[in-house]
């Protein structure tokens, strides 16, 4: 389920920023960035202009410890 929230996170931040969340075209420097950066959501005048409890439901929604991130419940 926690890969669920992940993914939606994801799409959101797709949907709203027209880039996805650490994308980098060189497969391992993205991987490197999904385990390791943190999410910035100044990068793009669309997420900085998020309201705070959609910056707050996008970073919980992606968060790299999936005990931490946020759940359906």
């Amino acid at each position: 389920m926690q890969c669920d929230i992940w993914s939606v996170g994801s799409l959101m931040h797709a949907l709203i920023s027209a880039q996805l969340p650490f994308w980098d075209e060189d497969r391992k420097q993205r991987k490197q960035k999904v385990c390791n950066e943190e999410l910035d959501l100044t990068e793009n005048f669309y997420l900085s202009a998020l309201s705070d409890g959609a910056k707050d439901l996008l970073s919980g929604m992606l968060t790299k410890n999936p005990a931490e991130r946020l759940t359906t419940d």
